[in-house]
């Protein structure tokens, strides 16, 4: 397992949604709050009550004398008034019909402990010691227990209620109870028992004993012998049935070490690090109740409902991805780390898909209390995956080999009009693809207004940066950054803020600004927005580019238009489902993001990011990239502009080596590369849209329909008389299927899978 895993794994202690509830933090006795309502919510009173007595013990007494300070910390405070969970918890002690414990077979363990004081605190010690299978002796100096319980009766609280629960603890097998017996020597006892818990209560003997170490660990100076540390008559009792159930543990701890351990302030309440987040808060105020009438049934279950139960669900709440699989961080990671460490035979692959269906945005940092990063995770289990060689290459084959169109001859090119220039335009691989003139026109833009501009049409590396193949990505950054330097380092332009993103990270050194800023300081000649009102789109990498995000809107207003503010913009920026790779991973939830972010407004879009402008519009969402005002003539032109249709997957190529062409004419060079000479293929709109959601290359069907006919096989369908054939492509088999017309093809079908095809020929094995 690497390094940077073991750190994730470390980080799950970052997530705090398993914390205490704040409720439950200023409970004497721990009680699991938001558990006991949730049960009392759904009207299972008999499951809360054996909740609620394995914690408390004696749950009719503390139920009728606590105090309640959990209420001072409840979050419905403000929405209507705190949980009245003290009548709450007197209505399951009432209204639960299975009060008996199921007890389990506990063998008797062979050691003998003394309790001196039946008070709350003795009582609580020794109900916890003889159910965990100690024979244990409790000595009251009075002739009934219960110390200052019997001070606490009242109307509700009665002496029948009270001798109720007395019953349970005179019920204990393995509790011996000695009435009117007052201990006046500890030696005598510490020779016949293996420990010995001093509980006389504030004013009670005892016995010269001091507290040995800090009051937690309710240790004495004299080993095996415990000690009360209560020291004021106004502390609540359950302080002192706190106390019983925590020295309990010392003991049985003190029993198997055979020495009392230095247990500093171990069981010292500490404040909650929850930090809840409350969507959707309703203000619904508490029915009105008599303090002094117990809660019906139904009153009980209404007043739970109120209850938020409160927790952390920030990260799930806030990205589609996580919620689709609903995983927090210490599970993620758990399946991770099962994933990367396979053990063959045993055990699979468990979280291939959800590693790979993430965005990569960062969203998730901002959302998360304590900044848990899934981005960082999901990267470096992509990288380990690649390098093992784990990664379904289809997952991100398509993108890598559109990177590699991008850095190839056909569309890769570094331009400048002197040795050095001052300022380089680097527009990224898409923003070409999608329309040629973006470059052309931005271009012609910043030598209008800045001096000595340089322009370099290459790829910042992100598809093998998503695809975990950080060797690559490194190696195309290095290449960009020779390039960049011999040009005389200038300072970049980027249109593309993911670019920004990655350059940013990885290029150190270098000064960058986005073309938007530039953009925002001049006048843009021949458009207004006429008062019209957009929602600015922020892509998800724009959150490291304020200055960014600023300038776009600046343009806005200087054309007169308006702008409102989507829900999640700026720093809050979200995915528009382009990101990561996804397409081939989970197109489903692709498709479910775009959707989410295009209902978030009616109002028509503009964006700064080529990727976010084309799959918004791929859905019919009318939307601009900001450079279309570069493009724009008159009113028409931008409705032409906010409606355009995206070129589909090989025009998008066509489309980038003519941005190289243009380029390089305004340089003054010609472009001496030939294109390939290609079969002539016919493909309808239907066949063709199909094949943008395949990620399916018109070259694609080409090299298939070549191979074919090269070869001869393919298979012939006489009834309709269309070919049928098939070739693998690195790791893609493509099916076509299409009939010979004249000088051209006609493509009637195709499809891809990930299976390799084994065939024989002449009795040999050929794969294909």
């Amino acid at each position: 397992m690497s390094s940077d895993i073991i750190k994730f794994k470390k980080l799950t202690e970052q997530c705090k949604r398993n914390e205490p509830s704040y409720c439950e933090s200023l409970c004497p006795l721990s009680l699991d709050i938001k558990a006991f309502l949730k049960k009392i919510q759904t009207n299972k009173f008999n499951s809360a009550y054996k909740l609620y007595k394995n914690t408390v013990l004696f749950p009719q007494i503390v139920s009728f004398i606590c105090d309640a300070p959990c209420r001072d910390m409840c979050m419905r405070n403000a929405f209507g008034g705190s949980i009245n969970i003290k009548k709450i918890e007197q209505a399951c002690s009432i209204y639960s019909d299975k009060k008996e414990s199921s007890d389990y077979y506990i063998p008797v363990k062979n050691k003998k402990i003394a309790i001196i004081g039946g008070g709350l605190s003795g009582m609580g010690c020794a109900m916890k010691l003889s159910k965990r299978g100690y024979r244990v002796h409790l000595y009251e100096k009075n002739n009934v227990l219960g110390g200052r319980l019997w001070e606490q009766l009242s109307a509700d609280f009665t002496k029948d209620i009270l001798e109720e629960e007395l019953r349970t603890l005179y019920n204990q097998e393995l509790l011996e109870i000695f009435l009117e017996k007052e201990i006046e020597i500890l030696n005598d006892l510490k020779l016949k028992y293996d420990a010995v818990y001093v509980a006389t209560g504030i004013n009670g003997n005892k016995f010269g004993l001091k507290l040995f170490f800090k009051k937690n660990s309710l240790a004495s100076d004299c080993q095996g012998v415990f000690i009360s540390c209560a020291e004021d008559s106004n502390d609540s009792p359950i302080e002192a049935l706190k106390e019983g159930i925590l020295v309990a543990n010392e003991i049985e701890r003190f029993l198997k070490v055979g020495r009392m351990e230095i247990q500093k302030d171990i069981y010292e309440k500490k404040p909650t690090e929850l930090k809840a987040v409350l969507n959707q808060v309703n203000f619904k105020e508490a029915n009105p109740y008599d303090e002094n009438t117990l809660f019906t049934k139904a009153e009980a279950i209404g007043e739970a409902q109120r209850c938020f139960l409160c927790s952390c669900s920030a990260c799930i709440d806030n990205c589609e991805m996580l919620s689709k699989y609903k995983k927090y961080p210490e599970k993620v990671i758990e399946d991770i780390n099962a994933t990367l460490n396979v053990m063959e035979g045993y055990t699979v692959r468990i979280a291939s898909r959800q590693i790979n269906s993430c965005n990569l945005c960062g969203s998730c940092v901002k959302k998360c209390p304590t900044g848990f990063d899934f981005e960082k995770l999901f990267l470096e289990s992509r990288r380990q995956m690649h390098k093992a060689g784990d990664i379904p290459p289809a997952y991100h084959d398509f993108w890598i080999r559109d990177m590699e169109h991008a850095l190839s001859v056909y569309a890769y090119t570094f331009l400048k009009k002197e040795k050095k220039c001052d300022y380089l335009f680097f527009p990224g691989c898409q923003l070409g693809a999608s329309d040629s003139d973006y470059i052309v026109k931005a271009y012609d833009f910043l030598e209008s207004h800045l001096h000595n501009v340089g322009v370099m049409l290459s790829c910042c590396g992100a598809p093998a940066y998503w695809a975990g193949d950080h060797e690559r990505f490194e190696e195309i950054m290095e290449f960009n950054k020779k390039q960049w330097m011999n040009m005389g380092e200038p300072e970049i332009i980027l249109s593309c803020p993911h670019c920004g993103k990655l350059i940013k990270k990885y290029l150190k050194g270098c000064r960058i600004k986005s073309i938007y800023e530039i953009m925002s300081s001049y006048k843009i000649e021949g458009i207004s927005f006429y008062d019209k009102t957009y929602s600015v789109f922020d892509p998800c990498a724009s959150k490291e580019f304020k200055e960014m995000q600023n300038s776009v809107r600046q343009i806005i207003f200087s054309l007169k238009g308006q702008v409102e503010e989507l829900e999640k913009s700026g720093m809050d920026a979200q995915c528009c489902g382009y990101g990561g790779h996804i397409h081939a991973v989970d197109k489903s939830l692709m498709d479910d993001i775009v959707e989410r972010r295009i209902i978030e407004s009616s109002k028509d879009y503009i964006t700064y990011c080529i990727n976010c402008r084309d799959v918004f519009a791929s859905k019919g969402k009318r939307v601009l990239h900001v450079l279309d005002l570069l493009l724009l003539t008159d009113e028409n032109s931008l409705e032409s502009r906010t409606e355009r249709k995206v070129p589909d997957l090989s025009q998008r190529r066509r489309n980038r080596e003519e941005a190289k062409r243009k380029m390089n004419l305004r340089f003054g060079i010609s472009d001496s590369t030939a294109a390939k000479e290609r079969i002539k293929l016919d493909i309808d709109e239907a066949l063709l849209d199909k094949m943008n959601k395949e990620l399916i290359l018109k070259e694609d069907a080409q090299n298939v329909i070549e191979s074919c006919e090269k070869s001869n096989c393919k298979l012939l369908n006489k009834k309709t008389g269309n070919y049928i054939g098939h070739m693998q492509s690195r790791y893609i088999t493509y099916w076509v299927e299409y009939k010979v017309a004249e000088d051209r093809f006609q493509l009637i079908n195709i499809y891809s899978h990930r299976m390799s095809i084994q065939e024989e020929y002449n009795g040999r094995i050929k794969d294909r």
